[in-house]
């Protein structure tokens, strides 16, 4: 094993160089990279979402590679398996043939770390790191960070009530005015006891709901971050715990 250090202890997320484009380079000559070892539990470790509004299938592929490493990744929040790379420098492109178009950014994947590539926004989409690489809170603690990728809403406040929670009238938002594409959240966590929960979106300063999740279980000495996604018209929450599978809320509403 490396004796590099491991990255800890970092809400923040990472964000390097995005681009969009059509489909002209897809056959340029770039080398390409392979993925790490199976079962090598050394090795950065990396999966997918694709939170777009209009590309409704996409595909990964890493370092100019021209096979993808993935296909179908479809929008509306689906969520990829976990993968490992090799540790170093890396390019993911994320490409729709229908539309066409691309999004690509770079990332240093250092040992031992996990990483969520996070494509979202219109056909101008953008693509976004979050790194999944903090402390762990207290026991009976649960930390929440909340990412607004849903370009069709405007700012947001989001609610995390008690499950019999419907009226959110008396209640103050646990996050306020969540723009699109802030960091705000991200970067400035929740922290409550770890249980089972309802998530609430509404318009910044309203108390009518937009969005309501079921019963979600936050467990104890967890960090999630909830990123708002469109879909179909409406709103939807992925909640991805760090180093864990992470799964698509239903909506109640």
């Amino acid at each position: 094993m490396s004796d590099k250090k491991r990255s800890t202890d970092r809400p923040d997320i990472l964000r390097r160089a995005m681009t969009l484009s059509a489909l002209g380079l897809a056959g340029a000559a770039l080398t390409g990279c392979g993925g790490g070892s199976e079962g090598d539990e050394d090795l950065p470790n990396l999966r997918f979402v694709n939170g777009t509004l209009e590309y409704t299938s996409m595909s990964v592929y890493l370092d100019g590679g021209s096979q993808a490493v993935l296909t179908g990744l479809n929008n509306g929040g689906e969520i990829s398996a976990i993968r490992t790379v090799d540790e170093g420098v890396h390019t993911v492109r994320m490409a729709s043939t229908s539309p066409v178009g691309e999004v690509s950014g770079t990332k240093d994947f250092e040992l031992e770390t996990y990483t969520t590539a996070l494509v979202y926004g219109p056909t101008t989409a953008k693509l976004l790191f979050i790194d999944e690489n903090s402390a762990e809170p207290a026991s009976g603690r649960t930390r929440l960070r909340v990412f607004q990728a849903a370009s069709t809403a405007g700012a947001l406040d989001v609610y995390v009530t008690a499950t019999n929670v419907t009226d959110l009238t008396a209640l103050t938002p646990n996050v306020e005015g969540l723009a699109y594409d802030s960091n705000a959240s991200m970067n400035a966590p929740v922290t409550l006891d770890s249980g089972t929960y309802r998530v609430h979106l509404t318009a910044t300063d309203s108390k009518t709901p937009l969005y309501r999740s079921a019963n979600v279980t936050f467990p104890s000495r967890s960090v999630v971050a909830l990123v708002v996604i469109p879909n179909d018209g409406d709103l939807a929450i992925v909640a991805l715990p760090e180093r864990r599978n992470g799964n698509l809320l239903t909506d109640q509403l």
